[in-house]
């Protein structure tokens, strides 16, 4: 079961929000080191700025809809 399906209060899901844009960051970051410049990374790199910028501005809400809490879940 999901880390998301607990996350009940404003507290845990800010936290699950900041993991999910932590996580991104590193993906880009490892994305950005690859050395195969061929392969076109742009729409997987595009998806977790996507993403990420989703959970930061999830984080600093106060109260999250039940669509938003669908879409994190999705992402998580």
């Amino acid at each position: 079961m999901a880390k998301s399906e607990y996350a009940t209060s404003k507290d845990m899901l800010t936290s699950l929000s900041n993991d999910l844009y932590s996580e991104c960051s590193t993906a880009k970051s490892a994305l950005s080191s690859l050395p195969v410049q061929q392969l076109n990374l742009s729409g997987a790199y595009k998806f977790l700025s996507q993403a990420g910028d989703y959970a930061r501005y999830l984080s600093k809400k106060e109260e999250i809809t039940a669509e938003e809490y669908e879409n994190i879940e999705k992402l998580l």
